[in-house]
């Protein structure tokens, strides 16, 4: 995610060229693995080695622009050789207000911890539920939002070269253990704070925003679909 020239967001960088970036160990790696992405885990762990996105769709409904991304099968195979989860996928929506809401849906067929995690290379302060980056010239607020308790967790990327520069990790956790959450997470380029509410029930997600005496709702189906 860029405000400005900086990339406030993002990925956790890699070093150098190893015997183990060659080997059949290669995903064992911290920066290949899913553990140093802005993605989403179940019980500690996120998309299976070789996988790929069961689906990825485009809409605009309202004025409002989405990228529906399907990762079910990617999220691999859990206890007695299972599914890990019913249904997973993000939603990545462009507010008309030019913020970007992402909702983040979780179906496990046991009970289990889910998490949204997010990176950035500059500084981050955290309460209970958003966040503050400051870069050189720009600043960007995420705030957060989950169907069940939740918190967030500060910690720290742990890179392979030690003199590759730490990333500051969001963990945007379920408190306890669900096989149900929706996440929510509203992110604006400054340093405002807007009101945010995430609702869901058996007829889907409802989600308002509230910015600068604007209010903005977006709808959608359980399953992610833009209504």
């Amino acid at each position: 995610c860029v405000v400005g020239n900086e990339a406030l967001l993002s990925n956790c960088r890699g070093g150098e060229y190893l015997d183990t970036t060659f080997s059949g160990r290669r995903e064992e790696l911290f920066e290949i693995g899913p553990q140093s992405k802005n993605t989403l885990l179940i019980n500690g762990v996120g998309i299976s080695i070789g996988s790929e996105l069961d689906s990825t769709s485009i809409s605009n409904k309202n004025g409002q622009n989405a990228v529906r991304l399907i990762a079910t099968s990617a999220m691999g195979i859990s206890r007695g050789g299972a599914d890990a989860a019913k249904f997973c996928g993000r939603l990545i929506v462009m507010l008309k207000s030019g913020a970007y809401l992402i909702l983040d849906s979780f179906e496990l067929h046991q009970l289990g911890r889910m998490e949204a995690r997010f990176h950035s290379y500059f500084d981050v302060t955290c309460t209970k539920d958003n966040a503050s980056i400051s870069g050189k010239s720009n600043r960007l607020r995420m705030q957060f939002a989950s169907t069940v308790d939740a918190m967030l967790v500060e910690s720290q990327s742990t890179p392979t070269t030690p003199t590759i520069p730490v990333a500051n990790v969001m963990r945007w956790c379920a408190e306890g253990l669900h096989k149900s959450v929706c996440f929510a997470t509203l992110i604006t380029a400054g340093a405002g704070k807007h009101n945010m509410n995430l609702q869901q029930d058996a007829k889907g997600i409802r989600v308002t925003v509230d910015m600068k005496g604007k209010r903005e709702t977006v709808r959608c189906s359980n399953r992610l679909k833009l209504q």
